[in-house]
């Protein structure tokens, strides 16, 4: 288990690189957009509260919910004008859906 993640975590570093040196050759730019989520925790259902997210006294809104972040990535894929790797760091399926 451990192997494969180093593994995977060495290919999704190195594929940059690998085609930054290709297309520098042909001098030629390319772009790709990252999109990731990370430990959501089971946090599936739609959700509506305010948080401090800078450490100031204002809350600002946040919106949770698998749905409202499948339609926040299907809207960055759709107006992008370069490839979209989507990436998850894991921990997605924890909390009372599937502990209880």
């Amino acid at each position: 288990m451990k192997n494969n993640f180093f593994l995977t975590l060495a290919v999704l570093i190195l594929i940059p690189f690998i085609l930054t040196t290709a297309l520098a050759e042909k001098n030629e730019t390319r772009r790709l957009i990252f999109v990731g989520t990370a430990d959501l925790q089971g946090k599936l259902d739609p959700v509506e509260r305010s948080i401090n997210l800078d450490n100031t006294d204002t809350a600002t809104p946040v919106l949770g919910g698998i749905a409202r972040i499948a339609t926040a990535i299907a809207r960055v894929k759709q107006s992008a004008n370069a490839p979209v790797i989507v990436l998850s760091s894991g921990d997605d399926l924890m909390g009372r859906y599937f502990h209880f």
